[in-house]
Order: C-alpha cells, then sequence, then structure tokens
C-alpha cells in the first residue's frame, strides 16, 4: 500500500494511521525514501517545538 501511494500516486510523504499502525511507520521508513509518518508522535514533536524554551517539562493536573 505504501509503495502504491508513493509510485502510483506520487505521494511525498505518506501517513500511516494512528495509535498502534504508528509502530508500523517506523518499521516501513527504512524501506523507503519518502517520509513514512507515524502521526502521533510527529505530533507530539511539532507540540513540543511549539511550546517555549525550557517549558519542556509537564506537570500532572491536579485532580
Amino acid at each position: 500500500m505504501v509503495r502504491e501511494c508513493i509510485e502510483l500516486d506520487g505521494a511525498e510523504a505518506v501517513i500511516i494511521g494512528g495509535g498502534p499502525l504508528g509502530q508500523a511507520a517506523e518499521q516501513l521508513q527504512p524501506m523507503f525514501d519518502t517520509p513514512i509518518i507515524a502521526p502521533i508522535p510527529c505530533a507530539m514533536e511539532r507540540v513540543l517545538g511549539l511550546l517555549p524554551a525550557g517549558s519542556g517539562t509537564l506537570s500532572p493536573v491536579p485532580a
């Protein structure tokens, strides 16, 4: 399916569904030059990148 997205559709990146499928993205990536994206880790990297410097630690939410 990934190969078809790249070769037939000309995908510049392929996003693999969320949750447990993210592990599949990590295993598939070495097989392709095209980025294979695991959405949850990618989203977390983006969120952390948007936080001000020095705020990279999270505190528990009070009950």
